[in-house]
């Protein structure tokens, strides 16, 4: 997946898009781009399997991307694992949406949430080694982060109020993914793991 985000950053180049200097940081957004393509696509397959509802799909899916894209978060050293984690993070969330959103009440959809808020507020964003962050950037990247962690809290809150409790748990889910991903890159950090290792 490395070589054909380098063959279409090549492309860019060629086309005066991108340049030389600006290399890793375009192969980066597109293996991104690339990994949040995959879990889209696992994301529906796996719904259509289970029979998860579409408006369920949308309603864990929409607040992930928007998260796990702000507050960054572990990456691992090759393109196929990070694939292989992905895809199976969203078979269990799936897995969790079908078979527990039913039972868990919004009392502790709304308590997931902000528990997520609170890990997303204190670490975001996670910086990698393929896109370091100006110290401009690290400022935007976390009050968005915290702004949409905020809005997820108030969402959470609206539809526990309206008694939707199972689309409640879904935007919670959405949201304690990638704060608990970027909880995992923060620890790897501290003890000198692979999580910023250029792929």
């Amino acid at each position: 997946m490395e070589q054909i985000a380098n063959n279409i950053t090549n492309f860019f180049i060629r086309d005066g898009v991108a340049t030389e200097d600006t290399r890793d940081i375009y192969v980066y957004g597109l293996i991104i781009a690339f990994s949040h393509g995959i879990a889209l696509a696992f994301t529906l397959l796996f719904g259509i399997v289970l029979q998860v509802p579409l408006l369920k799909l949308l309603a864990f899916f929409i607040p992930f991307t928007m998260t796990r894209t702000s507050v960054g978060g572990y990456h691992a050293g090759k393109f196929w694992v990070c694939a292989v984690i992905s895809v199976l993070t969203m078979l269990g969330a799936i897995v969790c949406i079908q078979y527990f959103s039913g039972s868990i009440n919004g009392i502790i959809s709304v308590s997931i949430s902000i528990v997520g808020t609170i890990g997303i507020s204190a670490f975001a964003p996670v910086e990698n080694a393929n896109r370091p962050l100006t110290a401009v950037e690290v400022v935007k990247f976390r009050n968005r982060s915290r702004l949409i962690g905020i809005s997820c809290v108030v969402i959470v809150l609206v539809f526990a109020f309206l008694s939707k409790s199972e689309y409640a748990f879904c935007v919670a889910l959405g949201l304690v993914i990638p704060a608990v991903s970027a909880v995992v890159a923060v620890i790897q950090q501290y003890f000198g793991g692979s999580t910023n290792e250029k792929t």
